[in-house]
């Protein structure tokens, strides 16, 4: 996500997760320069005013938006979520995209244009939607490794309680997992 937002000339960015059926919103990931104050602020402030999940619920998945073209001059002079959130940690304006968060939520990207770079441009608008299938897939992979990591991670701790000492081997005889009985066995060298 960092590497999107400095290829995109943005000192931060963020995906947020929401349900669609609730919106309720939390910020699952940011990176750069957006404070860890402000995704607390964030979660317990201003999600609820934070237009762009209600939105976006029922857009598809790869939708584009930059915020300076998606809501009028008047709605953005007097946002609450922009102009006492977003401005106060010196994001001007966002471009997003929705993509698919898996068992059922959804997410946006978003990048975060402060006042010293200009507005985002169609160009860019185009790149980000030619990117966000990709952020999907990544993201999708991320929640795969996660759930075997979360797995494996249980049942090393299931093993690890049995008395009877247990060696899991690769194809080629090397020790994938010992679990603590069959170490301590190893361990007195008799």
């Amino acid at each position: 996500v960092l590497a999107l937002a400095q290829r995109f000339g943005c000192a931060s960015a963020s995906i947020v997760s929401f349900d669609p059926v609730l919106p309720r919103a939390s910020i699952a990931l940011t990176a750069g320069a957006f404070p860890e104050s402000a995704r607390r602020s964030y979660e317990s402030e201003f999600a609820s005013h934070d237009p762009m999940p209600r939105i976006v619920a029922s857009a598809p998945s790869g939708t584009v938006f930059a915020t300076d073209r998606f809501f009028s001059d008047d709605y953005l002079r007097h946002s609450l979520f922009l102009n006492e959130f977003l401005r106060p940690h010196g994001i001007e304006e966002t471009l997003g995209g929705t993509v698919s968060d898996g068992d059922g939520r959804l997410a946006i990207l978003t990048l975060h244009r402060g006042t010293d770079r200009k507005s985002f441009h169609d160009d860019e608008c185009a790149e980000l939607a030619e990117i966000l299938p990709h952020l999907t897939r990544a993201l999708e992979l991320r929640r795969a490794f996660t759930r075997l990591n979360t797995k494996a991670s249980l049942l090393a701790s299931f093993i690890d309680r049995l008395s009877a000492g247990v060696i899991i081997y690769r194809s080629d005889g090397e020790v994938v997992y010992a679990n603590r009985a069959a170490r301590e066995i190893a361990s007195r060298e008799d």
